[in-house]
């Protein structure tokens, strides 16, 4: 089936499963791609239960979700989805703290920071978010550090090995600070998975140990 002929499909599939509130099914089908995820989202806004328009947003955020304000919109709410045992999914040294040190790469100026979504765990991965960013982005980047209290995370994601931390307005005490330059360590790694995708329990102990070195 050509491409165009499934998603008309699946547009009308979603139709029909929003009529009969078979969320599951609409779930399924908000999952084929960012575009459909946005289109079930904008189409059907005012019927979706809160919770799924949540969870379609968080599940395609990494997906060219970041740019679409729609899904940004309800990534912003979706700490109402958070689970219980998120924290499992942190690297172990801080998998009990009450806050974390959090920074950002980004052009924004210093007093828009906090409203920026993606955050990360890792200096190291927001320095090279800034570099990547000067190849691409006009004007400054900047490198920013604060503290998210536990219960201000809106969700953590690291299918990426980018140790994300998504929030909205909860990151506080912002500073700006020099880069310290990339580690042979985290060099090696993102070297490996320009080639093939490690798992995210090497990244863990890559993390831990950079942990330890600077706290």
């Amino acid at each position: 089936m050509e491409y165009n002929d499934r998603i008309a499909l699946l547009c009308e599939e979603g139709m029909q499963a929003v009529r009969a509130e078979d969320w599951d099914r609409v779930d399924d089908i908000a999952s084929y791609n960012a575009d459909m995820g946005y289109y079930m989202i904008r189409m059907y806004e005012n019927m979706l239960p809160l919770e799924l328009k949540c969870r379609i947003a968080l599940f395609h955020y990494s997906d060219k979700g970041d740019f679409n304000p729609t899904i940004r919109k309800y990534v912003r709410k979706a700490g109402i989805i958070r689970p219980e045992n998120w924290r499992d999914m942190l690297p172990s040294s801080i998998r009990e703290l009450d806050s974390f040190v959090i920074y950002r790469g980004g052009g924004e100026e210093i007093n828009k920071a906090a409203y920026s979504l993606s955050w990360t765990l890792s200096q190291e991965m927001a320095e090279w978010f800034m570099k990547r960013h000067e190849l691409t982005n006009p004007g400054t980047q900047h490198l920013y550090r604060g503290i998210i209290p536990a219960e201000k995370v809106i969700a953590y994601i690291n299918e990426r090995s980018e140790f994300e931390i998504v929030q909205y307005r909860g990151v506080k005490k912002i500073e700006e600070i020099s880069p310290e330059g990339l580690s042979p360590d985290f060099e090696e790694l993102k070297a490996r998975d320009a080639l093939h995708s490690d798992s995210e329990s090497v990244w863990d102990d890559y993390f831990d140990r950079w942990y330890s070195g600077h706290f």
